[in-house]
């Protein structure tokens, strides 16, 4: 059995989903810029990218995430924006 699965996601420092990797992809803006912070709480003196205004509630629902850790919260958005571009499923 093969099985080729077209649809994709990304949750990346432009937002989250397809058409929205997608836009700022195509836009004019300078995506490095935009991209990364000048200046970290975390990291003081170095550039670092960042998902920036995170809401893990808007994409996973309100209960059942808070002990996950903020990378696992980003794969389960991603695979779920991907399931819903293959129209797998709907919401």
């Amino acid at each position: 059995m093969r099985l080729a699965l077209t649809g994709y996601s990304v949750v990346s420092t432009h937002g989250v989903g397809r058409s929205t990797w997608e836009d700022a992809l195509r836009s004019d803006a300078d995506l490095a810029q935009a991209a990364f912070s000048p200046a970290s709480e975390v990291a003081p003196g170095r550039r670092v990218a960042a998902v920036w205004n995170w809401d893990a509630t808007a994409h996973l629902g309100a209960k059942g995430h808070r002990t996950y850790a903020r990378l696992t919260k980003f794969l389960i958005a991603a695979a779920k924006n991907a399931l819903l571009d293959l129209s797998l499923i709907h919401i």
